[in-house]
């Protein structure tokens, strides 16, 4: 087995237009050097070649802008944060309340970063009488905890780099993040956490908004989350909650006891996730994956602008439940092979059966590659 390099991480730094260049020009480049190799040494003749990747990638947009002033006072419109990069560099130590241009960029990408989430706890937190808990500490660098310092934010709902004394943990990777309650895992404690989420982040939600937040209209948390939210206040898809009973289940907010109503992981077939049901099972483990998960929306149909991230703003992102993430090519080659004979040995049914319904999601690579090479040395 030889990994070869590089075709990920220039993608997630360049987009998805750099896909078919690199592969051709530096990973076709790598197979070469190979077969040559294998034919000075008289062992070409003998293998096969299997090529295959571990995801694929979904495109994020790429062309986002915000407007600036230069030095002049003059209008002039500048990129958003696209960098791939973890940018916590966002204090102007002169005047910690001003908005810096780092901030104005990270604000205007379709990235959920942990000094923006801290933001929302932040706007959150300063509400006033909710019924449900609205004061949580996320963990985050110290760099960004000094960000709240110098805004003298409450210390309830300010958020620290001390783990102990941190409410909430947030795992962020891009279109997938892992939320872990460091003050209980409770039915109904995950719950109010899960809705301050899909309240904020998850859509327009105005009832349940003025019910547990206590807005005093729909048009006043329309106004908050226009002012507090920005870009991000549709950009959470699905809700998985972990209950007492260790299961994931689609959350879709609270009873009027503030309890969780839930939907089972069943309601996703169907859709254009690829086996979600049973990958967000094998991903379950309550010493790993998150109390609460969120799966940000970056479908593949529709536009790009529309796709959302956690972490790092990068060109194109993997780690979703999406067709363009999930299906990865696989390529056969050998000396004196053809198509006829490796469709003979995928349809059987023992591996993708003869209209390949077998094998959706890839769940068949290993059987099929340990098939041929039997097949082929015998």
């Amino acid at each position: 087995m030889w990994y070869l390099p590089g075709l990920d991480h220039e993608a997630h730094f360049k987009g998805m237009g750099v896909y078919r260049d690199y592969f051709m020009k530096t990973t076709d480049e790598y197979i070469r050097e190979v077969v040559d190799r294998l034919k000075k040494l008289g062992e070409f003749d003998n293998k096969i070649f299997i090529i295959t990747a571990d995801h694929g990638h979904t495109a994020m947009p790429t062309n986002l802008t915000y407007k600036d002033k230069n030095w002049l006072g003059m209008e002039v419109e500048r990129p958003a944060e696209m960098s791939c990069k973890l940018n916590l560099d966002f204090v102007d130590p002169d005047n910690p309340n001003a908005v810096t241009r780092e901030q104005l960029a990270e604000l205007n990408n379709n990235n959920l970063h942990i000094w923006e989430l801290g933001e929302i706890f932040k706007a959150v937190g300063s509400i006033q009488n909710t019924v449900v808990r609205n004061k949580y500490r996320l963990l985050v660098p110290q760099i960004i905890e000094e960000v709240f310092d110098n805004q003298g934010v409450p210390m309830e709902y300010r958020a620290t780099s001390k783990t102990n004394n941190a409410d909430i943990v947030a795992a962020f990777n891009g279109p997938m993040a892992h939320i872990y309650s460091m003050i209980g895992t409770d039915n109904r404690t995950l719950g109010e956490i899960a809705e301050l989420f899909r309240i904020m982040l998850g859509g327009f939600y105005p009832d349940e908004a003025i019910k547990w937040f206590q807005f005093s209209n729909k048009y006043t948390y329309l106004k908050f989350q226009a002012t507090k939210i920005n870009r991000l206040w549709n950009s959470i898809d699905r809700i998985l909650i972990r209950m007492e009973d260790g299961k994931y289940y689609i959350f879709n907010g609270l009873d009027s006891n503030g309890n969780p109503l839930t939907d089972s992981l069943t309601s996703l077939t169907g859709g254009e996730y690829i086996e979600a049901e049973l990958r967000i099972k094998g991903m379950n483990n309550e010493k790993r994956s998150g109390d609460i998960v969120l799966i940000m929306r970056d479908q593949t149909a529709g536009n790009e602008l529309d796709r959302y991230t956690t972490g790092t703003a990068c060109k194109s992102w993997h780690g979703s439940l999406n067709p363009s993430d999930s299906y990865v090519p696989l390529i056969l080659s050998y000396p004196g092979g053809n198509k006829k004979e490796i469709e003979e040995i995928l349809q059987r049914d023992t591996l993708c059966k003869a209209d390949y319904s077998g094998c959706r999601g890839n769940w068949k690579v290993t059987d099929i590659i340990k098939e041929i090479i039997t097949e082929q040395y015998q």
